[in-house]
């Protein structure tokens, strides 16, 4: 049952990313921007473990100009048992202060913290997770 479970969550993120884009583009255009290829560094807290892990993350979508619908795949740090993968929500700093009417002066530095559900590849079980990104890179 936990792997179906598992590989429901991997064909609806396969299905989001591909098709989601295509179909509800021009009907969401003025609330969703769907974002292309971007990989950024995560570091992400799980508090049921009260642990660290690093991944590795894409945002799929931006929600009114600073919320970020973003993937990501984990690698626990040493003393994790399994890699993970989830879908969350999280908020761009850089942009949430130009949104506020302030200036962020680290152009080069885009930040993002938010939080997210992510699955156990090895007990199939949702777990909750809050993630901070700093490096990004656009293609």
């Amino acid at each position: 049952m936990k792997k179906i479970i598992v590989l429901l969550m991997v064909i609806l993120c396969i299905w989001w990313y591909i098709e989601v884009p295509s179909a509800f583009a021009q009907e969401f255009a003025p609330l969703v921007k769907f974002n292309g290829l971007n990989l950024q560094g995560d570091t992400l807290f799980l508090p049921e473990e009260a642990s660290f892990a690093i991944g590795v993350g894409s945002n799929i979508a931006t929600i009114k100009d600073f919320f970020e619908l973003r993937a990501t795949y984990v690698d626990p740090l040493e003393g994790g048992l399994s890699n993970r993968a989830g879908i969350g929500i999280g908020v761009s700093i850089p942009k949430l202060i130009t949104k506020i009417g302030g200036t962020w002066i680290a152009d080069k530095i885009n930040v993002s913290i938010g939080a997210m559900a992510l699955v156990d590849f090895a007990e199939g079980n949702v777990e909750p997770a809050i993630y901070l990104t700093i490096i990004s890179i656009q293609y």
